[in-house]
């Protein structure tokens, strides 16, 4: 029987340091996902795990550029959004970039241990995982005043779970929204802890086929998301549409109140 319980626990203490490790790992993502870029579009470098040691350190450590053939163009850091256990670094050239070039990014000092460590961007248009690299194209839509973007269905608050793993619960409120767009866009959500009055931001991709539902997940997995809660119960949040270019699109929502999801007694 003593046997058996030592097999039991060490087992369990194998299974929980795996969960460990995959939460410790690395992982990064670049938008806009597809792969065209406006002249003085924005970049997010989205990291997770080791890479958070990248994104803390660019432009110091860590310089950032677009580079194509021989012209360089430095990336700034215009901010940074703190998820859980994920950093969102939004990128701004400091100059216009050339219509019709293609730039990749590339990042000075660091050099990746194995092919798993190397920067990649999933390209939705292709369905992908390659180089960050993009193509410059102008935004003939917003320069003709012809860019529709705007809510049909104002985001409202759908599924909670709530759901123990190894590493710890995954905890997400589930917005669901509909929006009507001619143009590419980025969701901003800015959530504020309503007992501390502490506020967060993160940027979401588009809703698009890709997310047919129209659901805007706030809070996290196991390992990673966009929000932490604390142990505080009210919260709040304000959804807006940002352009391209990291503009607002004038349609922030009215603060919707929530509840953080908990855990279910068994």
């Amino acid at each position: 029987m003593k046997t058996i319980f030592l097999l039991f626990f060490l087992s369990c203490f194998a299974f929980v340091n795996y969960l460990k490790a995959e939460c410790s790992d690395w992982h990064t993502h670049f938008y806009p996902s597809k792969n065209t870029l406006t002249p003085k579009g924005i970049i997010i470098f989205q990291g997770f795990g080791g890479a958070n040691f990248i994104i803390r350190g660019l432009e110091k450590e860590y310089p950032i550029f677009l580079k194509s053939g021989n012209h360089k163009v430095k990336l700034k850091v215009k901010f940074v959004n703190e998820g859980y256990g994920t950093l969102q670094a939004v990128l701004e050239p400091v100059e216009t970039l050339k219509i019709g070039e293609t730039y990749e990014l590339v990042i000075e000092n660091y050099e990746p241990k194995d092919e798993y460590h190397t920067f990649t961007k999933y390209n939705t248009t292709n369905n992908k995982t390659e180089k960050p690299i993009w193509k410059i194209e102008e935004n003939t839509k917003e320069k003709n005043n012809k860019n529709i973007t705007t809510w049909e269905n104002l985001p409202v608050v759908g599924e909670k779970n709530y759901e123990e793993f190894g590493c710890g619960p995954a905890i997400q409120v589930i917005f669901s929204a509909k929006i009507k767009s001619n143009s590419d866009y980025y969701i901003k959500a800015t959530i504020t802890n309503k007992k501390t009055n502490v506020a967060k931001t993160y940027l979401f991709d588009a809703l698009n086929d890709k997310n047919p539902k129209g659901n805007i997940v706030i809070g996290h997995g196991m390992c990673s998301g966009s929000f932490g809660f604390g142990e505080e119960k009210e919260y709040s949040i304000v959804f807006d549409l940002v352009d391209l270019e990291g503009n607002s699109m004038k349609m922030e929502t009215k603060a919707i109140n929530f509840e953080r999801p908990e855990r279910k007694e068994r």
